[in-house]
């Protein structure tokens, strides 16, 4: 098919046409996208695709039809991208799942111990996790802490082994993220401890006995909110 093209933007050109199909009653029925090349002959429509939503997308973008619903936030948003969120996790009594070949360690499994305050940040198939020294809101200069738990890295990011973790994370999940972490068994690696605490069994030992966490018992990272929400590229 050739055709003439006129465009009133001179440093712009037309690269893909539309052509709707309808039914001889006129119900719309399907569309194509053609690639708009050069002839000698003129313009021409190259072989026709389904139209993607790739392509849907960016016309609602180019010509401002998408109208973005504005959402609310809960309090324990604390930064919120397009592929990333974090928010706070308040310390309370809750069991966790524990599976270790310390039988004293192993005791633990399933027990409500006190927790601390924790951020975590959750990514496409991740999870970092941190402690917070206090229940307020943590700010860009609040210090963040070592998450005291087993099936952590160094860099802070759970260890998902098998756990399902969301690759397009939302604020809806969150609750479902705190039981992935909690519940999903905990199965090794070191756990971050001052040298007030000899082992990680000490640790749990002293929650059950204290009935609080005591946040001196948390292990600094030596990085703030402000370092961690800007390394991640939320």
């Amino acid at each position: 098919m050739q055709f003439e093209l006129q465009t009133p933007f001179s440093e712009l050109r037309a690269q893909k046409a539309i052509i709707v199909y309808a039914t001889p009653g006129g119900q719309l029925h399907m569309a194509y996208q053609h690639d708009i090349l050069a002839s000698e002959q003129g313009a021409v429509l190259g072989p026709g695709q389904q139209v993607t939503e790739q392509l849907i997308q960016a016309m609602q973008h180019m010509n401002g039809l998408r109208q973005e619903q504005l959402t609310l936030l809960p309090p324990e948003i604390i930064a919120i991208s397009g592929k990333r969120i974090a928010w706070t996790v308040p310390g309370r009594v809750r069991p966790m799942a524990l599976r270790s070949n310390n039988r004293s360690v192993q005791a633990f499994d399933g027990v409500p111990l006190p927790h601390p305050h924790l951020l975590f940040i959750a990514g496409p198939g991740t999870l970092h996790v941190y402690a917070l020294g206090s229940s307020d809101r943590p700010q860009g200069d609040t210090p963040l802490y070592r998450a005291p738990y087993m099936n952590i890295f160094t860099n802070n990011q759970m260890c998902r082994g098998t756990v399902p973790l969301p690759q397009d994370p939302n604020i809806s999940q969150l609750t479902q993220y705190e039981d992935l972490f909690f519940l999903s068994n905990s199965t090794g690696g070191d756990v971050f401890l001052p040298d007030t605490i000899a082992s990680y069994q000490h640790l749990l030992e002293l929650c059950q006995e204290r009935g609080h966490f005591d946040p001196q018992w948390l292990v600094p990272t030596g990085q703030t909110l402000g370092d961690v929400i800007q390394g991640s590229r939320l």
